[in-house]
């Protein structure tokens, strides 16, 4: 998976990981399954081989012979294979990538939007491939690079037809089948850190994983999930023109694992019983909701308990020497010991997230962001010059966001965020930085219904505007070096979840907030209809019941003087009102 700066289009995490595959809230919920269930599922990881690379040479097929490589600012982001080889590494300078590789082609990637567009028709492309197996297949988009699906209902089909008998071994690589294939390196790409490992067949931990019979299934089913990847990978290539490698296994972090273990052009399989020695090994970051923040808060105990070494090449291993009661105390937001169940297990192969299908991948968040160098950006005329740009760069990605979105009248955002990026005079560390952020409401409806893209601009710059005081009053002595403005709260996501909720009607798990006595507001609200029809056909029935077989009455207002009683007079219907809301409260709490 490669990190990019510039456009960012995932869904906000409440994980610290750039990593993460999907809400912990999910793995928690799913966190207690049995044995066979971690075998009952098939997931498959697309990871496109060197993909800014590969844009750049699809567009351009002489590069594919040339050591080339992406460059934004003064740093090297990715290099295809080739530059790889001759020494350039990711995240280095651009001076030294080209005193490692005096021939290396570096090409400018400061533009994201074609990265972009890439990216979504290869996932396009993908998502047609999975749902044509099966309809009921999940797939969920990563990162710009990087796609799941989970193909059970596909594979389960296939093997209640007995289409195993055309699987063929030459088409797939299999971690551990022979010596050739023992041997792996994992590398976590942030830190640099790498991992090497053997596999011995004296280490093989089937037990843990299942008995005979289940293992044996399980092998199966993940030989047709691999033919029915493979089927998929030649669609997305048919397709888009660009080259992937799949890793197969039975969750999606293993699934990743698997699609780094063999690179390019690659069908991986990884059993998870075979899994051991590589996690063990491998760095600690590439364990999904790890990041940087859990890892500073886990450091003391991670030296306590395995000694002093480089802080970027912590293993899993390390981590499981560590009591759980003791990593619970120092993950603040681990209140149960639920997050750090769950990070445990990952460090021992087990990881129980599910794939949720992402109707499509239809952005949460749409944002854009520009950084700058230490001290280039000190005033907040030049401020607002750099924001000049964002803007015609969110409104093009809200444009092709709305040809996407199955609402497209309803496809406009309702907040709208500012970040900030600022150095911090007293911080004393080496990276004096502090992120300042601030969001607003936003008539995105308003701005998308504009025709005259000046209008549209001018309306974004003027509410960008109102938050740029959080800038100025947070520092003495602006100094910005990022700028991030981001979009959210889209109305088609909300429709999307509702139709969702509509779909699956009395299956769909209630809300949290659904086991709890609904607040009297909130019923005011909810039966605020329901109270009239029920006051038109009550109170005002009981009214014409009266008049047509009583006397009118005479009630006494005051010594001397004498009204009809009126039951339509607000107090009456007050009263009614009030009564039938008890009953409803008191009916809905019984439920």
């Amino acid at each position: 998976m490669n990190m990019f700066c510039g456009e960012y289009d995932n869904s906000s995490s409440g994980s610290d990981s750039e990593e993460s595959f999907g809400n912990i809230k999910d793995a928690i919920k799913n966190d207690h399954s049995t044995k066979t269930s971690l075998l009952s599922r098939f997931v498959i990881h697309l990871d496109v081989d060197c993909f800014y690379c590969q844009c750049e040479e699809i567009k351009n097929p002489s590069l594919r012979t040339r050591p080339v490589a992406i460059g934004q600012k003064h740093i090297i982001v990715t290099s295809n294979y080739i530059a790889r080889s001759l020494g350039v590494k990711k995240l280095q300078s651009r001076t030294g990538a080209m005193e490692a590789c005096p021939s290396l082609l570096i090409i400018e990637g400061s533009d994201i939007e074609p990265y972009r567009d890439a990216s979504r028709a290869i996932y396009d492309a993908f998502r047609k491939a999975v749902k044509c197996l099966n309809d009921e297949n999940a797939t969920k988009k990563g990162g710009m690079d990087e796609y799941f699906a989970d193909i059970t209902p596909a594979v389960e089909q296939e093997w209640r037809n007995n289409w195993l008998q055309s699987f063929s071994q030459s088409d797939v690589w299999i971690y551990g089948e022979n010596a050739k294939s023992s041997c792996i390196e994992i590398r976590e790409d942030q830190s640099g850190a790498t991992s090497k490992s053997r596999y011995h067949q004296e280490e093989n931990e089937q037990i843990m994983w299942g008995n005979e019979k289940e293992i044996f299934e399980c092998t199966q089913k993940l030989k047709i999930a691999a033919q029915l990847a493979k089927r998929i990978q030649g669609e997305v290539k048919a397709a888009t023109q660009f080259s992937t490698t799949v890793g197969t296994s039975t969750s999606p972090m293993l699934a990743k694992i698997g699609s780094d273990l063999k690179k390019p052009k690659s069908c991986n399989i990884l059993y998870p019983w075979r899994t051991k020695t590589i996690i063990n090994d491998m760095p600690l970051r590439r364990i999904p909701d790890l990041g940087s923040r859990t890892l500073r808060a886990i450091l003391p105990l991670l030296e306590r308990f395995n000694g002093t070494k480089d802080p970027e090449f912590w293993t899993c291993r390390d981590l499981l020497k560590v009591p759980q009661y003791l990593l619970q105390q120092e993950i603040s937001r681990d209140k149960d010991g639920s997050l750090c169940e769950i990070l445990i297990n990952r460090c021992k192969g087990i990881d129980t997230l599910t794939i949720q299908d992402d109707d499509g991948g239809i952005n949460k968040t749409v944002s854009v962001e520009d950084s700058f160098i230490r001290s280039s950006l000190t005033s907040m005329e030049g401020v607002k010059e750099k924001l000049g740009v964002l803007f015609e760069r969110i409104l093009r990605l809200l444009d092709k966001r709305k040809i996407i979105s199955q609402y497209p009248q309803d496809a406009y955002p309702r907040v709208l965020r500012l970040t900030a990026r600022i150095v911090d005079r007293s911080i004393t560390s080496r990276r004096p930085f502090r992120n300042i952020s601030k969001q607003i409401p936003f008539d995105g409806k308003l701005m998308m219904n504009m025709t005259s893209d000046d209008e549209r601009t001018d309306m974004l710059r003027r509410r960008t505007f109102t938050l740029l005081p959080m800038i100025r009053i947070a520092t003495e002595g602006l100094n910005v070096t990022r700028l991030n403005l981001a979009t959210s709260s889209f109305k088609d996501v909300e429709l999307s979840c509702t139709q969702k909720q509509e779909d699956v009607g009395g299956n769909v798990q209630r809300n949290i907030a659904s086991f709890f006595a609904p607040s009297k507001r909130k019923i005011d609200i909810e039966v605020d209809e329901e109270l009239k029809k029920d006051y038109a056909e009550k109170v005002i029935g009981e009214s014409r019941f009266q008049h047509d077989h009583e006397q009118d009455k005479e009630v006494p207002l005051s010594e001397g003087s004498t009204q009809q009683k009126d039951i339509h007079s607000p107090k009456s219907m007050k009263d009614v009102i009030e009564n039938l809301k008890r009953k409803r409260l008191v009916k809905r709490r019984r439920k």
